[in-house]
């Protein structure tokens, strides 16, 4: 009897325990929800940061161009009649389009030099406002993959106002990860084409055809098309840091050649000096210092280039340098990985004398050394 009391009695609390539970989640599920305001989203891309982007963008834009080539085509077409013979047929035809940088107010253009490497055609340069230019005087760079030509109007002036870009400066590189901008001449149609990326990579070793190997090349996730290429790589203070000189569209790489205002400034002064774009000459064989090379050789110095052969009868050799020199800088600007040996040269003209500071045998000196033409 006590137990069935007992059951009853538990029976009734579980049901009026339920009850008020009932009770109480219906008054919950009644009361208004809180008002929450709208998340903020996730910021990618702050406002200054676009504000960094479209300065860039509008301080560059104008010294970028587009370049096209165009060809004489002749052929014979036989008349159906055979009454008049052959007929001679002219004319000319678009061989493609490239794009370029206005580097100097005397209307020189930097591109590429397989972009207008046929001297056989006629190439003209439309600037950002649109205004088409004949160019002239087209000097071919065949170590550095580059060209410089110059743009002259019907009257054979250069177009005055011109507006050029601003490059970096000799003691300045870019760093990884940095944000880059590039702007091209996207499939012939469509100028002032921009991308945008990371510098995903230097020193990078590429093989541009089989001639030219370049060791110093910056890497970038910035989508160019083989169109779009030879083109500026800019960073965000609208500097060109390189031109675009390789895509890889199957694994979306773009590949720029480093540019710096002395390179630049030294190749418009060969020109004007030499007719062409001439390299200065050295004579050495050299391996740059990196950490292994320096664990290797045991060598006191972790920065430079160790001369492992001097040429005989060459500058290098008249001028005093030995093999096992460490050449640690020319003019007192210091030779490292960042700013090779070869990066210093080509900011001399040919017939130039330098300086070059080394240790030899543990002892720091100075020689000077006349560097010669190489037409090579």
């Amino acid at each position: 009897m006590e137990q069935k009391k007992y059951l009853g009695m538990s029976i009734l609390v579980s049901v009026v325990v339920t009850f008020i539970g009932c009770i109480v989640v219906g008054f919950i599920l009644r009361k208004p929800a809180p008002q929450v305001a709208n998340p903020t989203p996730t910021v990618t891309m702050s406002d200054g940061f676009q504000s960094d982007v479209l300065t860039a963008l509008s301080g560059a834009m104008s010294s970028i161009v587009s370049i096209s080539a165009n060809a004489d085509i002749k052929s014979y077409v036989n008349d159906p009649s055979q009454v008049n013979g052959p007929t001679t047929v002219s004319g000319q035809v678009k061989l493609g389009w490239a794009s370029g940088i206005l580097v100097n107010k005397d209307g020189y253009v930097l591109t590429n030099k397989h972009a207008v490497e046929n001297l056989q055609a006629h190439y003209q340069v439309r600037l950002a406002d649109g205004h088409m230019y004949t160019a002239t005087k087209i000097r071919l760079d065949p170590t550095l993959d580059l060209a410089l030509l110059k743009i002259v109007d019907e009257k054979w002036n250069v177009p005055s106002n011109l507006s050029v870009a601003t490059l970096l400066p000799f003691d300045q590189f870019a760093s990884v990860g940095q944000f880059v901008l590039t702007i091209g001449n996207s499939l012939g149609d469509y100028p002032n084409a921009v991308t945008f990326g990371i510098l995903s990579a230097q020193q990078k070793l590429l093989t541009i055809n089989q001639k030219n190997m370049y060791t110093k090349l910056y890497q970038t996730d910035a989508h160019v098309s083989p169109w779009n290429s030879w083109g500026p790589l800019l960073d965000l203070q609208w500097r060109v840091i390189g031109i675009v000189s390789s895509v890889d569209a199957t694994q979306h790489m773009t590949f720029a050649l480093p540019l710096s205002s002395a390179l630049i400034d030294t190749l418009i002064a060969s020109i004007v000096q030499y007719g062409n774009i001439v390299k200065p000459l050295l004579g050495i064989e050299y391996l740059d210092i990196t950490a292994s090379l320096q664990a290797e050789k045991q060598l006191k110095l972790n920065a430079g280039v160790l001369v492992t052969s001097v040429l005989k009868d060459m500058p290098a050799a008249q001028g005093g340098l030995q093999n096992g020199d460490i050449l640690m800088a020319i003019d007192d600007k210091p030779i490292n990985l960042h700013f090779p040996l070869l990066y210093h040269l080509y900011t001399y003209i040919p017939n130039t004398t330098v300086t070059f500071t080394l240790m030899r045998n543990g002892q720091t000196m100075q020689i000077p050394v006349k560097l010669w033409q190489n037409w090579g």
